[in-house]
């Protein structure tokens, strides 16, 4: 995420489920500077699946929704 205001942006990474987790450093992120945040998913059941996470921002009063699918196969033998 670019941060393109003038305060911190990023204050909150939440997932929808149990089943991921996020890792992001937490620290301000001012004008002009990026910031990386890292999705752990751990599926509980094999197939298609869609996971979101909220991301909170200053910029905005509802949260940004990230998105994305999978199709999770078991390849252990």
């Amino acid at each position: 995420m670019l941060c393109l205001g003038n305060n911190p942006q990023i204050f909150k990474v939440q997932p929808d489920c149990h089943c991921s987790t996020t890792k992001w450093s937490k620290l301000p992120v001012f004008s002009g500077d990026s910031s990386e945040v890292r999705i752990l998913y751990k599926p509980k059941v094999l197939g298609p699946t869609t996971q979101r996470f909220y991301l909170y921002t200053s910029a905005q009063k509802d949260p940004e929704v990230l998105a994305f699918r999978a199709v999770v196969v078991n390849t252990l033998k």
